[in-house]
This record gives C-alpha cells, sequence and structure tokens, in this order.
C-alpha cells in the first residue's frame, strides 16, 4: 500500500493488547517466531505477492486507508474529542499533544 502515512493519533498508544502469551518464551524456544522484524516481516511478504496484487493494492489504498481510519475507534475519539475515550487510549504526552 505505499509508506504509511496515517494521520496523528490514528492509532492507540496505550491500552492496545498484541496478544502476549504466558507460554511465550517457550513457543519461542520452539518455533522462533520472534526472530523477524517489522522491516524483515514487510520484505519477506513483498517477495509472496504479485505484482498484480501490488498494483491493485496500489490503487485501492486511498479506499483502505479511509475503511481503517473510519474503524479506529482511537482516531474517532481524537477527531470527536470524547475524553472518556481519549484517556483511555492515549498517554498524558498524546493528550498534552492534542490539547485536550
Amino acid at each position: 500500500m505505499g509508506k504509511l502515512n496515517f494521520p496523528p493519533f490514528a492509532f492507540a498508544t496505550r491500552n492496545y493488547h498484541c496478544g502476549r502469551m504466558a507460554d511465550g518464551d517457550e513457543l519461542e524456544e520452539i518455533l522462533h517466531f520472534r526472530r523477524d522484524t517489522l522491516e524483515t516481516y514487510f520484505a519477506q511478504t513483498k517477495q509472496t505477492v504479485s505484482p498484480v496484487v501490488r498494483a491493485v493494492t496500489l490503487v485501492l489504498s486511498p479506499f483502505i486507508k479511509w475503511m481503517l481510519l473510519r474503524r479506529s475507534e482511537p482516531y474517532r475519539a481524537y477527531k470527536t474529542r470524547n475524553e472518556k475515550l481519549i484517556s483511555r487510549f492515549f498517554t498524558e504526552e498524546d493528550k498534552a499533544e492534542m490539547k485536550v
């Protein structure tokens, strides 16, 4: 989809969950799933996606971005100035930057 250029506060900076597992260290010893960075993941994924799919994605990326922002509860909280939700999703530093 090209360069990530979402607006500020599109994603939460606190109280988000990424599936931390209690036995994650044991799983890492078996599967070695933590060895890659986000950059290496994107590089590997890019190699498996056909040029046609990449071209279609590039054309559709503005719509996809719009749809993702529409579904982003943190971004909606920021845009509507919902202080309760802003406190749930963002740090005090973020709130100061938002001037809330």
